[in-house]
């Protein structure tokens, strides 16, 4: 029996094990890997603290603002008047995740004024979907994202994850491919 390992896929090469050489994979790629393997790292972490420790009161306020959102969204059938602001201000960081060029140069200053902000929208995203980065910006504050830990962010997009059926909405599926989403606001301002 094979014990643990890791092995990366990418699109050009199916699979390799993190022991060869990455000579043929694209910087592209390599930053791809880069950040999964920091979200692996953190999520296993995670998971390690969590089977030793309580429930981060952080995180716990978050999960119920999260839940209580997605309820909410669900019981009206459409976002507030509050949601659609909120999401408009939001809207320079949620163009920059949905372009899912977090590293390019065009976005160095947003990166400066909102980093965390950034990734953990962009790994949400990216591990849950976008509908699920909206319900976050609707539900827990830009400040309060941003005093999180890298621990506490892995545990974060896990907790989305996971309830991911709990917390689906079609009204924020609709508004994800709405093409207008994140071209409405170069204000970086918090409102809740």
């Amino acid at each position: 029996m094979c014990p643990a390992h890791i092995t990366f896929c990418t699109p050009e090469k199916s699979t390799l094990p993190w022991t060869e050489t990455f000579k043929d994979i694209t910087i592209a790629e390599l930053e791809h890997l880069i950040i999964e393997c920091r979200s692996a790292l953190d999520s296993l972490e995670g998971e390690r603290v969590d089977r030793q420790a309580p429930v981060d009161i952080k995180l716990g306020d978050c999960y119920v603002k999260l839940q209580e959102k997605a309820r909410t969204i669900n019981d009206m059938g459409a976002l507030t008047e509050q949601d659609k602001l909120t999401l408009m201000e939001a809207g320079t960081f949620l163009e920059v995740v949905r372009s899912d060029r977090i590293d390019s140069c065009r976005n160095r200053e947003i990166r400066k004024d909102g980093t965390i902000y950034i990734r953990l929208l962009w790994l949400i995203s990216r591990v849950v979907g976008f509908p699920y980065a909206l319900l976050l910006v609707c539900s827990v504050s830009r400040s309060k994202l941003e005093r999180l830990t890298a621990m506490q962010i892995a545990k974060l997009v896990r907790y989305v994850a996971q309830n991911r059926d709990s917390l689906s909405s079609r009204a924020l599926e609709e508004k994800a491919n709405d093409p207008g989403l994140g071209k409405a606001s170069n204000n970086f301002s918090d409102t809740r």
